[in-house]
């Protein structure tokens, strides 16, 4: 998704940041999973750094969570 993404914003010559979330904490069915856990996901930050070239935005739950985050994403 945020390959294509990339593509169109090209294509329109308009800026992009990929926004996606670390944790699902907001979802509706709470039995749902909350996500892939901290590791993974800052492994998936990273990859789109390193894969796409864009820069990552997340929200973050818990202000503990911030310094950690911040490694792998351009805007919290």
């Amino acid at each position: 998704m945020a390959g294509n993404l990339k593509g169109i914003s090209e294509r329109l010559e308009i800026g992009f940041i990929y926004k996606t979330s670390l944790d699902k904490a907001n979802r509706t069915d709470l039995s749902a999973r909350r996500g892939v856990g901290m590791e993974a996901t800052l492994g998936l930050f990273a990859d789109l750094h390193r894969d796409l070239a864009v820069p990552v935005l997340s929200d973050v739950h818990e202000k503990g969570q911030c310094a950690e985050i911040a490694e792998g994403v351009d805007v919290l």
